[in-house]
């Protein structure tokens, strides 16, 4: 159920400017949508048209990697089990 309320507020299949504005809060949260809003820029408007996204999706992948490479430090010592 969360995967499907997660396409749809997913801007796949439409553009931010179709969508009320009363909603483009939750819109914004879901980090999909700063990279369709980067492919977008770079493959069809040839230009950086929502330069935020560029910068909260670097964010989010030093964030990312962080919380990886602190899980994987944790349960490293366990891998040799398992191979």
């Amino acid at each position: 159920m969360l995967l499907t309320v997660g396409m749809f507020i997913t801007p796949i299949l439409y553009i931010e400017s179709a969508i009320p504005h009363k909603l483009a809060w939750a819109i914004n949260l879901n980090p999909a949508t700063h990279l369709i809003n980067m492919y977008r820029d770079a493959l069809y408007y040839g230009q950086m048209n929502h330069p935020w996204s560029f910068g909260l999706s670097a964010i989010s992948a030093v964030i990312f990697f962080c919380l990886g490479l602190t899980a994987f430090k944790k349960v490293k010592h366990l891998f040799s089990n398992v191979l």
